[in-house]
């Protein structure tokens, strides 16, 4: 059943068009699809023989979750889905969207709900929305449109700005995180640097159980004056660049990743042999790190900036930054330094490799990486983790990590 929305969503949103078997990476293959109770319900009650034999065989009950969205899964053959078909959906093909899946009709779309108002983006994990975000040299912007959704959908997150004082300051807080994002009188690892001393302001005063809604937007307007003063970007690039330190990091976290992905697993071994990771021997994976870095990385992204800087304001966009329930303001920025550290340790391996880089190696890259990282939350919490419990600094751990 489809309902009248009031849709707040970037503007590639209203491009986005799935093209099925022609797709690069069909959503249909490389990890679980779950079956949600209502659909599984559906399945049991079709007439068609055929199809009611095939999904007897394809789809189990997962009887141990008690998740209704978890009710049911599809098996798997070789790592596809058991109803991909020749690039297409046996399901949708032969029984149509109604018999879809929450899973399988919402993907790449992310709905969140704020103030009572549909937010609408999509996972960069999917090829065809990797597209239109990285490859657009224009700044993100955002529409409000009226638009007939599925009520199956569900939305990640759910709040109100009137919920606490915090979240009072949502809109004007995201709006700014943005316009740092989008600042491109900084380079991208300038503008993530000002944006974690404005998100360290934000939780200490955040910590208080007495902080007001005046503090927040004092912060906002005190940082709002220092990115427009030239001052700050000497500042910036004057902090002094600890490679060792962020080179070993790196390394930590990448490390205990395995994947199926054969793109991502080639993109990953190509970097290190690239950086020559596997002799462990820091002085020379700290040259190859510094040669690709000034031969190929830089000259590259200095000209495509764009694409990192789409790929930041669409996390923070979706991910609902700095207000999610389940995480605190140092969390929330502690994750996006590490997806991006990671995304550009890939880049920056891959060009060294090649000894070049386009954008659309950039792009297959950042949404292999997507695929195979962004829809794993053991593997973001072990991220976030493993940077809490190191013996530095967490803020200035971070900075380390971003400084180029």
């Amino acid at each position: 059943m489809k309902k009248e929305f009031i849709v707040l969503k970037p503007q590639y949103m209203s491009e986005f068009q799935c093209i099925g078997a022609a797709c690069s990476d069909t959503c249909c293959s490389g990890w679980r699809v779950d079956i949600d109770k209502r659909t599984y319900k559906n399945y049991r009650k079709i007439n068609d023989k055929k199809m009611a034999t095939k999904i007897s065989e394809q789809v189990k009950r997962n009887k141990d979750n008690k998740n209704e969205d978890l009710y049911a899964s599809i098996q798997t053959n070789g790592g596809n889905c058991g109803f991909l078909n020749n690039g297409l959906c046996d399901i949708q093909l032969n029984l149509g969207e109604d018999y879809l899946s929450k899973t399988c009709l919402s993907y790449p779309r992310v709905f969140n709900n704020v103030d009572g108002q549909v937010e609408l983006s999509a996972k960069l994990s999917c090829p065809e929305i990797a597209r239109l975000v990285l490859l657009n040299p224009e700044k993100m912007e955002f529409n409000i449109e009226e638009e007939q959704l599925d009520t199956r959908h569900s939305y990640r997150m759910t709040m109100n700005s009137s919920q606490s004082i915090w979240h009072s300051c949502f809109w004007q807080v995201r709006s700014f995180v943005i316009e740092i994002l989008q600042n491109r009188n900084y380079t991208i690892s300038q503008r993530l640097i000002f944006l974690g001393f404005f998100c360290e302001k934000l939780f200490n005063i955040s910590r208080s159980s007495d902080f007001t809604q005046s503090q927040i937007m004092n912060v906002i307007n005190e940082f709002q004056t220092k990115m427009h003063n030239p001052s700050t970007k000497i500042q910036i690039t004057d902090l002094p660049k600890v490679l060792h330190v962020q080179i070993k990091l790196l390394m930590e976290m990448l490390q205990p990743r395995k994947s199926n992905h054969i793109r991502y697993n080639n993109y990953s071994e190509q970097t290190s042999i690239a950086f020559a990771l596997d002799t462990m021997d820091q002085t020379i994976v700290e040259e190859r790190y510094s040669e690709g870095y000034n031969n190929y990385y830089k000259p590259f992204i200095e000209e495509h900036s764009y694409i990192l800087e789409n790929y930041l304001v669409n996390q923070v966009f979706e991910r609902t930054f700095l207000f999610n329930r389940s995480s605190d303001i140092l969390e929330e920025y502690t994750l996006l330094v590490s997806l991006y550290s990671m995304l550009r340790f890939h880049i920056q391996g891959v060009a060294a490799y090649t000894k070049q880089m386009s954008v659309n190696e950039a792009m297959s890259i950042i949404q292999a990486f997507s695929k195979v990282i962004d829809h794993s939350p053991l593997f973001l919490k072990s991220l976030t983790d493993h940077i809490k419990n190191s013996n530095f600094d967490t803020w200035a751990l971070l900075t380390i990590l971003v400084k180029e």
